[in-house]
Order: structure tokens, then C-alpha cells, then sequence
């Protein structure tokens, strides 16, 4: 039995439509309150959408996996450390995507081990065109260490007793649209702001909601080399918003060279190579431009991605996205 494809023409939805559509969830998911940024942050989160959008699962139309390192700050004395496991495919009626991901992320005194899960429902648009609903859910062991702390003052009572250890359920949501030369997204991986603060602090500190839209393009400059400029918007709760630039030169669908400019935080240089048409190794070094930029020696960050399997004329559009 055949599948049957939903057309653009069939579900009668307008690119106006689309666009309404994703304005009015951000606007609906974003944050408010006060609170820092808390999520992890990855140079090269171009190359995998799925570490901030859980509608980009089964995107590239095959099984993927991929797998990302990242030491913040070199030389800076509990700067953040992250990591990253993916995997994530579509279904066997390209009509749902499914994914999973393992991540750490630390800071100091303070580490947090996650476990999530991404659905995905795609609407196919039309032959090159999807767009994708995502909900992710996760749990998060959230751990602190101050008793570990040297403190100036041994009399500041401020850190005693106050270590936390507590489990973090949570959901999120998203809206990813792609299609072969361009792809918009949208997302709040975490809906729910839990408490982190003992129950006995007299501040309450909380997991605060971060909005991602990203966006990108891809240009042809000749038969060798293609541009692709992209963005990421991060906005968090109390936090404004911070905003990731980025362009990125494809040479003969195999070598990725591209710069970033993050603002208010640091400029990235990044490189993505090919060795085969299902293996991929990405590299990004960012040099700081605020001020913590005589402390640190920089943040290096290593990926490593592989598609299980290809389809016939399916091969380039997820290269670039």
C-alpha cells in the first residue's frame, strides 16, 4: 500500500499562515520573570537542530546520530563544560519523526545530567517543503557541590547545608519549517520552571524558559561553493536576548569554513568536513569578546555526526541544514 503525501494545495496553508503561525508561538512561549540564562550553549548548533528543537526530529530524513563536546573558557577556573548524544530519524511514512538525547552540563559547584525524548509530527507541504511540530520530554538530575567550595571567609554560612540533589521533569515545545534551500525554526525546550534553591533559601532560584528562533539559507555562488548564512535568537527569562550571526561557505559538498558573531559574548571560527558521504567531524573555537576575555584562553568544541542510511536526491538538502 502506498503512502499517501498531504500537499500544500490539500491542507490549504499559506506561507502567510506558516509565518503566522510561528510569530505566535514565540510570542506565547516567551519567557518572562527573572532569570539567567541557564541552557547550555553550542557554537555549532547549525549542524543539529535538535539540541534546541524537538520539531527538527527526523528532519534529515534518515537515521542520525550525532555527538558534541564543549570546554568553555580554557583556563578559566569552573568554566562550563558540556556534552551532547543524540539520535533521531523519521518514521516509515516520513509522517513523524523520533528522537533522543543524553546530555551533561556543569558549571562550578553545579552539574545537571538530562535524559529527553522528541516527537515530531511533519506535514509534507509539498516535494521539497515540511513543516514539523515537536514536543520533547525530559528529566534532568540536578546536583550541586558547594560544601567543595575554598571560601575566603570558613565562617560565611551562606553555602552550608545548602547542597541540592533533585530530579527535573519537564517538557517543550517547537515548530520547525524546512525545505531544501532554507529552514525557520522555533522553540522552548523547557516549559516548566522548577525550583533549584534548597527549600530553606531565602532566595528562590528557579530553571528559567528559553526561547530559540533560528533561521538560514542557502546561496549558490557556483558549481564548487554555496553560502549559507544563518542565526540563532536566544531569548531567556529575565535574560534579553542574545544573538548568534553566522556564514559558512560549502567547497565541492564536502568542507564547511564559517565565522560566528555571538553578541555581548565572543567571535567563532568553525570547520565541518566530510571524509564520506555518511561521516561528518566539526570543530569551533571561539575567542571571547566580553570581559572575561583576559581570563580564558578561549572555548574549543568538537562534534561528531553519521547518517545510517541515504536516499536518492536526499543527500544534499540535509548537508545543509
Amino acid at each position: 500500500m502506498k503512502h499517501q503525501i498531504t500537499t500544500l494545495k490539500q491542507l490549504r496553508i499559506p506561507s502567510l499562515t506558516i509565518l503566522a503561525l510561528t510569530l505566535a508561538l514565540t510570542l506565547s512561549l516567551a519567557p518572562s520573570g527573572a532569570m539567567a540564562q541557564q541552557e547550555a550553549q553550542y557554537s555549532q548548533y547549525m549542524f543539529n537542530n535538535l539540541f534546541i528543537n524537538p520539531a527538527y526530529a527526523g528532519s534529515r530524513d534518515q537515521a542520525s546520530m550525532s555527538l558534541i563536546g564543549r570546554n568553555q573558557w580554557t583556563g578559566f577556573a569552573g568554566a562550563p563544560r558540556s556534552a551532547a548524544f543524540s539520535m533521531h530519524g523519521p518514521s516509515a511514512s516520513m509522517k513523524s519523526g523520533f528522537g533522543m538525547m543524553l546530555t551533561t552540563d556543569g558549571i562550578g559547584p553545579i552539574a545537571t545530567t538530562g535524559l529527553s525524548a522528541q516527537y515530531a509530527y511533519r506535514i509534507k507541504l509539498d516535494a521539497d517543503h515540511t513543516l514539523a511540530f515537536g514536543l520533547q520530554g525530559s528529566m534532568d538530575y540536578y546536583r550541586t557541590n558547594f560544601g567543595g567550595l575554598h571560601l575566603e571567609d570558613e565562617t560565611d554560612h551562606s553555602f552550608a547545608g545548602q547542597d541540592v540533589r533533585r530530579w527535573l521533569p519537564n517538557a517543550g515545545a517547537g515548530i520547525y519549517f524546512n525545505g531544501k534551500l532554507g529552514y525557520v525554526g522555533v522553540a522552548v525546550p523547557r516549559l516548566i520552571t522548577n525550583r533549584l534553591s534548597p527549600t530553606n533559601a531565602d532566595t528562590i532560584a528557579r530553571q528559567a524558559r528559553h526561547c530559540f528562533v533560528t533561521g538560514g539559507l542557502v546561496l549558490k555562488l557556483s558549481d564548487h561553493v554555496k553560502f549559507r548564512p544563518s542565526t540563532l535568537v536566544k531569548v531567556s527569562s529575565g535574560g534579553g536576548a542574545n544573538i548568534d550571526l553566522n556564514a559558512s561557505f560549502l567547497f565541492k559538498e564536502k568542507l564547511w569554513l564559517g565565522a560566528s558573531w555571538r553578541s555581548e559574548d565572543a567571535v567563532v571560527f568553525m570547520v565541518e568536513f566530510w571524509p564520506t558521504q555518511q561521516l561528518r567531524i566539526g570543530y569551533a573555537y571561539d575567542i571571547t569578546t566580553s570581559a572575561l576575555r583576559t581570563y580564558n584562553t578561549g572555548s574549543h568544541e568538537l562534534s561528531l555526526g553519521f547518517d545510517f542510511a541515504f536516499k536518492k536526491g536526499r543527500v544534499v538538502s540535509p548537508r545543509y541544514f
